[in-house]
């Protein structure tokens, strides 16, 4: 998506407009008609976060009173599946087989998740990937976090990491899209930043907190708060008073769901800047900031690859993306500000363009080791399988 200059004038400063495809045209200078009324409050609520942590960078995991918040509601709504076992139970003894039985399988599907982990086929070893697991022990010391347990491959343009399973295995999963695109300073940059996560204290990664972020989300979904209000009205006459009370209850264990995710989802825009801390630590400001424009403009990127699919293959796309990275260098304030237009209420990271900035407001940092040509031309002779795999994809 190019931005084009316009013919128009910004009745607030008089500078020229600037468009993006088909999109509203806004000013870049004073970014007036930037946000329409979806994200106004969502911005907002970035730009306060981006000032609080522009004027003194964040050192240690947040602690807030939403946090608080959501940790007292998850122990509460922790016990209620305990409760219904018990008087579940106690309704069997008596003989109530009905109510009693009904309650153990609501006890059932609101009981704590733990996560599934991958299926080994898209898990890698390290004995398939030396240096790949060389760079991720490296990162770790520079980080000061552990090393996951497990690393595994998806043809995504992100990276994340995660726990799961009953003994909370940590695990580092790395879209190969994104991956495959990255300078060799970037990709340090990209596993900091992951790694950061295990020390960032995100509330939203925590078990204690999983409660209150999928309890009223699963009881929604029992009572058909996804289904189409034409379904519910006309699909069968003899059970439309039922399947419409339910729907309407469904939509109000909906709404409270929606409300405690934006609740947890701002405390963890506050652990993705700590992340962001990490990544400048090790990997140096230069290259955390050029990944967080590599994010900004990830879905071009993705377009690209897709465009170009069959006349380039991954070992093109690094010079491929950097070419096009480079060519809207002197855009790049532009298409920061656009990822603000995308901001919602239900965004889990901040937007990207702030990122950058801040990245590129705190003090500047030399990395901590500087990940050579070559060993990143090793990774991906290691990755070149996954690679391929990614490649199908997009001719597929």
């Amino acid at each position: 998506m190019e931005i084009a200059r316009t013919r128009l004038t910004c009745p607030e400063c008089g500078q020229e407009l600037s468009r993006a495809g088909d999109d509203a045209p806004w000013c870049a200078a004073c970014e007036w008609n930037l946000f329409g009324p979806a994200s106004r409050l969502a911005t907002r609520w970035d730009r306060a976060l981006f000032t609080e942590f522009l004027r003194q960078r964040p050192t240690k995991p947040p602690r807030t009173p939403l946090g608080v918040a959501l940790v007292i509601v998850s122990v509460l709504l922790g016990l209620v599946p305990f409760g219904l076992l018990g008087w579940g139970a106690w309704l069997l003894a008596t003989g109530s087989w009905l109510v009693g039985s009904l309650l153990l399988v609501l006890a059932f599907l609101l009981r704590p998740r733990l996560g599934r982990l991958p299926g080994k086929n898209y898990r890698l070893r390290r004995e398939q990937a030396p240096t790949l697991f060389g760079l991720i022990d490296r990162v770790a010391a520079a980080a000061g976090t552990p090393v996951p347990e497990i690393v595994t491959i998806s043809s995504e343009y992100n990276a994340s990491t995660y726990r799961a399973g009953f003994r909370r295995t940590t695990g580092l999963d790395i879209g190969t899209f994104l991956f495959a695109t990255l300078s060799p300073q970037q990709r340090v940059a990209l596993l900091a930043h992951e790694l950061g996560h295990q020390v960032n204290g995100d509330p939203a990664r925590l078990l204690l907190v999983q409660p209150a972020l999928t309890t009223f989300g699963t009881l929604a979904n029992m009572f058909g708060a996804y289904e189409n209000i034409r379904e519910v009205v006309f699909g069968g006459k003899s059970m439309v008073p039922l399947r419409f009370l339910m729907f309407v209850i469904g939509q109000v264990f909906l709404v409270v769901q929606v409300a405690l995710s934006v609740l947890a989802f701002r405390d963890h825009q506050r652990a993705e800047y700590l992340a962001d801390g990490v990544a400048v630590d090790v990997a140096g400001s230069a290259a955390t900031a050029s990944l967080m424009d590599r994010l900004a403009l990830g879905s071009q990127i993705i377009r690209l690859l897709a465009y170009r699919a069959n006349t380039k293959g991954p070992a093109d796309w690094p010079a491929l993306v950097a070419d096009f990275h480079a060519a809207r260098q002197e855009q790049i304030g532009a298409y920061r500000q656009l990822t603000l237009r995308e901001s919602t209420l239900w965004d889990s990271h901040p937007p990207s363009g702030l990122r950058a900035r801040i990245v590129e407001a705190w003090p500047q940092q030399a990395p901590a080791f500087v990940l050579s040509e070559q060993e990143s031309a090793r990774i991906d002779g290691e990755l070149a399988r996954w690679y391929r795999l990614a490649h199908q994809r997009l001719l597929d």
